[in-house]
């Protein structure tokens, strides 16, 4: 059926430089995909149904949906959209690839020049100890073999993540992920303990006292293989760590022979006004992994901690580890236009403008915005500043994310009851002022 479905939208008439609802969402044609793939799926977790056109219509910040309506994109299909939509350096690179087959190779066995160019280039942007990496196909797996590696390097069984965390769904990144519980209800886990969230602002002594009582009553150092963290929680509600804690921390692993992984899947890249988020906390890391901006997953380390491996038995490798040709070639151009298009300032000073602007839309609408905080274009509020799980909160903050996308913006929700903002790095004050106005039109009919 779905094989034949051509909608018909008469493109000449769609706008691309603002929001231009022509049918309210979601439209008919947007209804009958939704419903055809709720059907066929096991399961499909989509906020709302957003029904992406075949040719892919969309400019910067824009995307259009299945009916010809224009949406302004606030979370960059989580995140995983750096550059916007149809942006010319990666056209360039799909019609470059557009007559080869195939585009996916036994990447761990077999070599690319693709491979070996995103390679080197990881090597470059990354910080200085960084200087090896594997290819993989998503941010879940490079976490994963982050732990590995950490496993194979220390012959210690135990990791620790953070209260709040989120690593990804595969059974060994879910072990270590903690931001809803219904994302491991039922699952099997790796051995793990937890430490205490730190924000910024808050006092990090009482929670480092916790660190060291993990460390010498519920365990022992010589147990613990790493800790891993997220520069800035994603899904827990794009909170930003305190500094002090975190360098506590990896003083603390350092002194006790523990890896420290930073997960930058969704935090690196650029979107926090860094290339990657932990660098605000001036601290090495013994590895690290990239994910959704990147187009494919990598575990990062130092020659010292990446295993060596018999050919004949390989502990780290994937059949398409390396081998999307075309992935891999995007990430390298994505990388590439950052540089050359100054975006990881512009994330910065954009970001900054978007964090005032919600600050004022925070005194103005005190009952629904609370604590607006970012770093670059990684910003989020909470609509409740109740520390317990707050039902009515999470309701309320639902109803508005959907009726941003009633009008024509995108967002999301994370944590319990907060609101995240992950703009392309493309985009400029005037995305921000329309979104805003969205925003406030929203709060004012509440």
């Amino acid at each position: 059926m779905f094989r034949n479905f051509e909608p018909k939208i008469d493109e000449s008439k769609v706008v691309l430089d603002r929001i231009n609802i022509v049918t309210p969402p979601p439209g008919p044609n947007a209804r009958k995909v939704k419903e055809a793939i709720d059907k066929y799926s096991t399961q499909f977790c989509g906020t709302y149904p957003l029904v992406m056109t075949p040719s892919g219509l969309g400019k910067g910040a824009y995307v259009v949906d299945i009916d010809g309506n224009t949406f302004l994109d606030w979370n960059s299909m989580i995140a995983t959209v750096p550059l916007g939509y149809n942006h010319p350096a990666m056209i360039e690179v799909a019609m470059k690839y557009s007559k080869r087959a195939p585009l996916k190779i036994a990447g761990d066995d077999f070599y690319t020049l693709e491979r070996i160019r995103l390679q080197e280039k990881l090597a470059e942007i990354t910080p200085k100890q960084i200087t090896r990496s594997f290819l993989v196909n998503s941010g879940a797996e490079a976490v994963e073999n982050a732990i590995k590696i950490a496993y194979w390097y220390t012959k210690r069984p135990l990791g620790v993540s953070v209260e709040g965390a989120f690593h990804g769904r595969t059974l060994g990144a879910l072990s270590f992920t903690n931001s809803n519980i219904q994302h491991k209800e039922n699952f099997p886990t790796l051995p793990a303990k937890r430490i205490p969230f730190v924000a910024e602002g808050e006092d990090p002594e009482p929670a480092i006292e916790k660190v060291y009582r993990l460390l010498y009553q519920d365990a022992a150092p010589s147990d613990v293989a790493f800790f891993i963290f997220e520069p800035i929680q994603g899904e827990g509600g794009y909170r930003i760590p305190n500094r002090e804690y975190i360098r506590a921390l990896r003083d603390i692993t350092k002194d006790k022979g523990i890896m420290l992984i930073a997960d930058e899947v969704q935090a690196g890249m650029g979107r926090s006004g860094k290339f990657w988020a932990h660098e605000y906390f001036d601290i090495e890391v013994d590895l690290m992994t990239s994910g959704k901006a990147l187009q494919v997953g990598a575990a990062m380390g130092t020659d010292e901690n990446f295993p060596l491996q018999p050919k004949d038995a390989c502990r780290v490798s994937s059949t398409w580890g390396g081998g999307d040709i075309f992935a891999m070639a995007i990430g390298l151009a994505v990388i590439e236009t950052i540089e050359k298009e100054n975006l990881i300032e512009n994330a910065r000073k954009q970001g900054e403008y978007m964090l005032h602007e919600l600050k004022k839309l925070a005194q103005d609408f005190p009952q629904y915005i609370k604590n607006p905080r970012g770093r670059g274009l990684f910003v989020g509020i909470d609509i409740t500043d109740k520390k317990a799980f707050d039902p009515e909160a999470k309701k309320l903050r639902n109803k508005i994310v959907d009726l941003a996308y009633e009008n024509g913006l995108l967002v999301l929700g994370a944590g319990w009851s907060s609101i995240r903002f992950a703009p392309p790095l493309v985009v400029g004050k005037k995305e921000i002022d329309e979104g805003m106005g969205v925003l406030r039109k929203i709060l004012e009919s509440l």
